[in-house]
């Protein structure tokens, strides 16, 4: 993904090299695969190279973007004769202090911080990238209608984030992030942890997949019982500012803009940001503040939480486009009720 480009960043720093290592999200971005164990080297010019332990190099060389260089000992040593250099570019926050001493010790060398170019890269997704997180937005929004369909055969959290695991097994993908299944006074914690609760009144449904690397993630908040007058018209409100947030997604708006009118209209009951990046990571990268540009990919989730009472939330991923918000998760969101 843009590699040419990072080079032509690396070229302009007077940067030789730039070293990835391990569970680097950076790593999975230019080379298109996950590994507990290896290092990615991106030369300032001609071919980078994945590094891996003989026991991962035939998993990864049938599935990387990149030439797999098998390393059975001297990992670090053998890195540095492919790629002698002075100056090594670093992402600072995903380099352990154990892995950089060695780094240094290994090369005799100066670091420079990488991470600003690789952040800019990210955040601006590419058509196949967005084609990619739209497909796991797919996949999600099928994910929901089983869910729904089977809500009446649940009686605890847990009974439904299992069903929710076991369907993305079947299914050959991975979760994104745990997910969320909290009911009743549970939904007013954002990220409470699923247990054995009941299923009754608002039940908060958050979860994504990952396809491909790359993550969705949607909310849903159903009603499990008879919702009263009041219940709806606290949904519908909430419904209405998460619907005027993603209206308001286009180039050239922060995200801290669209983050203060959530919170002006709903008040101190929303307790987290309006939203967040999306990409390889759930959590991607971002600027902060965060100017939308095209390309970028959004959540937009206002929530209202209520302690001991009730919690709703409300997400769907947005792609920002010149011409309006692309909406990637399209699940309804009126209001399921289950009796």
């Amino acid at each position: 993904m843009k590699l040419h480009e990072f080079q032509k960043y690396l070229h302009k720093e007077g940067v030789d090299v730039a070293l990835f290592f391990n569970d680097d999200a950076n790593l999975t971005y230019f080379s298109g695969v996950k590994a507990d164990k290896a290092c990615l080297a991106v030369p300032s010019s001609g071919e980078s190279l994945l590094f891996v332990p003989g026991f991962e190099a035939e998993r990864l060389s049938r599935i990387s973007s990149f030439n797999v260089f098998q390393i059975e000992k001297d990992f670090l040593k053998t890195v540095r004769k492919e790629f002698p250099a002075d100056k090594i570019g670093i992402v600072p926050g995903s380099v352990s202090f154990d892995m950089a001493n060695k780094v240094k010790e290994e090369w005799k060398c100066r670091f420079s911080s990488v991470e600003e170019k690789c952040r800019d890269l990210r955040v601006v997704k590419t058509g196949d990238e967005a084609a990619l997180i739209a497909m796991a937005c797919r996949a999600t929004d099928l994910l929901f209608e089983e869910l729904c369909e089977n809500m009446k055969s649940f009686h605890t959290e847990l009974d439904a984030a299992a069903f929710l695991k076991s369907r993305m097994t079947v299914q050959d993908f991975e979760p994104s992030f745990p997910p969320i299944v909290a009911a009743g006074s549970n939904a007013a914690v954002p990220h409470h942890v699923p247990g054995n609760s009941k299923l009754s009144g608002f039940v908060v449904l958050d979860f994504g997949i990952v396809l491909k690397n790359y993550c969705s993630d949607i909310t849903r908040t159903v009603f499990v019982g008879a919702p009263t007058s009041a219940e709806r018209k606290a949904y519908e409100r909430l419904l209405k500012v998460q619907r005027d947030c993603i209206a308001r997604v286009k180039p050239g708006v922060t995200l801290e803009k669209i983050d203060a009118f959530a919170h002006r209209c709903i008040g101190a009951s929303m307790v987290h940001r309006v939203g967040h990046s999306l990409g390889i990571e759930v959590h991607d990268v971002q600027p902060r503040p965060w100017t939308l540009q095209s390309g970028n990919v959004v959540t937009i989730e206002p929530g209202t939480y209520h302690k001991g009472r009730f919690g709703i939330r409300i997400e769907d991923d947005v792609l920002v486009a010149n011409n309006g918000p692309a909406m990637l998760t399209r699940s309804s969101k009126e209001l399921v009720v289950i009796r």
